[in-house]
């Protein structure tokens, strides 16, 4: 799990520039699966057919894009203006190195004490404005500067979010047995923009049952008690019928388990319910500390436990 996790960790990777890491993820997965594709809005999606009869639909998905800023203004003495792609944690990003998408490498400075993207700026070393455009252009895109710490069985650093679901997505699909239904693992794009990769895979997917893995903050959950049923976030309630399977398969397969009932934030849950005809949907979580911030602390053995409830669940459906 430590090594897909720095592998997906290598790229910097924001909404609409998703097909960095989606290169990565499409090595990985392309002798696990039978097709692979990516659609019109960047989602890569890589389906593992089955020969079973009366097969279902079954989609997993977790977001590669990491948030981040985009540049909107050079100013004369070459400092960048940003605006936030997505819901970066200032207070912990403030004074931090940032990574353009083309490699340039800034510093995020804050003007005074009120943290927010009107009073901050990125400096990259350029002299003037006319230097500052010869490195990055208005609209690239810039993230914190990724690190990945192993800290025994935590992992500590930036772009959790996102990223170790990935990372569970793919050894899913490794340690994935014979199952009943075609799987179709979905690597969704621009979801700190407001869901829409999830909005359009469940159109072209068309699921029957689709299960959203991604991270959660550490409220009602615990990191290092393993993975978490999603019960409900901010913005979804999930099929109780299909929380009743996840449970058992944990049962059944002796994996330690929590729910998450989570009031702070919404998942791509609820773009998967309520997108097209909609999906029998719920969400295995990986309880996280500091979700957000270039400091987000996670447990291996909670992502390892997700890993092995979605392969307990998909292998035991009849």
């Amino acid at each position: 799990m430590y090594n897909t996790l720095k592998k997906l960790l290598s790229v910097t990777a924001l909404a609409t520039g998703e097909a960095a890491v989606c290169s990565v993820i499409k090595e990985m997965m392309a002798p696990l699966c039978n097709e692979i594709y990516t659609d019109p809005v960047g989602n890569l999606i890589c389906l593992k057919k089955s020969t079973g009869e009366g097969k279902q639909k079954i989609m997993l998905c977790a977001h590669c894009d990491e948030n981040g800023f985009a540049v909107t203004y050079a100013e004369n003495n070459g400092i960048l203006r940003f605006d936030m792609c997505g819901e970066t944690d200032l207070t912990a990003a403030a004074y931090g190195d940032v990574v353009f998408e083309n490699g340039v490498k800034g510093i995020l400075i804050p003007e005074g004490t009120e943290l927010n993207a009107r009073r901050m700026h990125i400096d990259i070393g350029a002299k003037d404005q006319k230097d500052a455009l010869k490195k990055i252009k208005l609209g690239d895109f810039c993230a914190p500067a990724h690190r990945l710490i192993k800290q025994c069985t935590n992992v500590c650093g930036t772009a959790l979010d996102g990223r170790l679901a990935c990372a569970v997505l793919i050894k899913t699909a490794e340690a994935l047995g014979e199952c009943k239904d075609d799987i179709y693992f979905v690597f969704t794009g621009r979801q700190t923009v407001g869901f829409r990769g999830a909005c359009a895979a469940v159109y072209n997917v068309a699921p029957h049952i689709a299960i959203n893995v991604g991270l959660c903050p550490e409220e009602k959950c615990t990191c290092g008690n393993g993975a978490a049923i999603k019960l409900k976030d901010a913005a979804t309630v999930c099929d109780r019928e299909l929380c009743f399977a996840l449970e058992d398969a944990a049962k059944s397969a002796k994996l330690p388990y929590q729910f998450e009932i989570n009031t702070k934030t919404a998942s791509e849950a609820t773009s998967l319910q309520t997108t097209g005809a909609g999906a029998v949907v719920g969400g295995v979580s990986i309880p996280c500390k500091r979700l957000h911030t270039t400091a987000e602390l996670a447990s291996l053995k909670d992502a390892e436990g997700a890993m092995k409830l979605l392969c307990a669940y998909l292998e035991g459906r009849r």
